[in-house]
């Protein structure tokens, strides 16, 4: 659940939840939107197993750890943005428009 949805900032018993690790609407929306895009994915290379891993997939991956507010090295998460909007042009103007 997310602070916004259960408190506001004049509610007193939600006090102190962000702090506890509780998560913002903005925060939960980019991490569904992130496992969406995941799930979205081929997991292997043009959906061939014997092809392995599929590059845009573990893209993804970084990103949804990244929502999520996990460690991932910044030049991770640069590399997966640049090559999931080289792919996809919309994707480019939906980052510059947030």
């Amino acid at each position: 659940m997310s602070y916004d949805v259960f408190g506001d900032n004049d509610n007193p018993a939600a006090e102190g939840f962000l702090e506890m690790g509780w998560w913002t609407d903005e925060q939960v929306n980019a991490v569904v939107d992130a496992i969406k895009a995941l799930v979205g994915e081929p997991v292997y290379e043009d959906r061939d197993m014997a092809q392995g891993i599929s590059v845009r997939f573990l893209q993804r991956l970084v990103l949804l750890q990244e929502a999520a507010g996990l460690p991932v090295p910044e030049e991770l998460v640069r590399e997966a943005h640049a090559c999931l909007d080289a792919a996809d042009p919309l994707r480019v103007s939906q980052r510059e428009a947030e």
